[in-house]
């Protein structure tokens, strides 16, 4: 998963359910990320007895998947995952101008949208 919080970004790796990285990433540009994700990756599969390919979940705004979808190798088998998050933020005021609160960060979403399909 690539996972945008405030300015930061992360790339966590998960097999079969459990996450074994938390790798924080120092840019924030696709292209400049690219490098030091797959870096991460290699090191992190190189350590497994057989490697498979990843499925990617790009935990960020919908308009800015689009910019990370090279990192998803469909040459190996790797594919993109990623469904909408459910929207939790409430308006503080009616109309369009209306400032959201409470408003959980993207990792929070991602704990309480895996707490859903588990009760499904």
């Amino acid at each position: 998963w690539l996972l945008v919080e405030e300015k930061s970004m992360r790339l966590l790796l998960f097999r079969q359910g459990v996450p074994e990285v938390d790798h924080a990433l120092g840019e924030l540009d696709p292209l400049a990320c690219q490098h030091e994700i797959r870096a991460c990756v290699g090191a992190w599969q190189a350590r497994v007895s057989q490697p498979s390919a990843l499925a990617w979940w790009l935990s960020m705004p919908t308009e800015e998947v689009e910019d990370w979808m090279p990192l998803v190798d469909g040459a190996v088998g790797e594919c993109c995952l990623n469904q909408s998050l459910p929207t939790w933020a409430e308006s503080s005021e009616q109309g369009a101008t209306a400032d959201l609160i409470n408003v959980p960060s993207a990792l929070q979403q991602l704990a309480l949208l895996a707490l859903h399909q588990e009760e499904r």
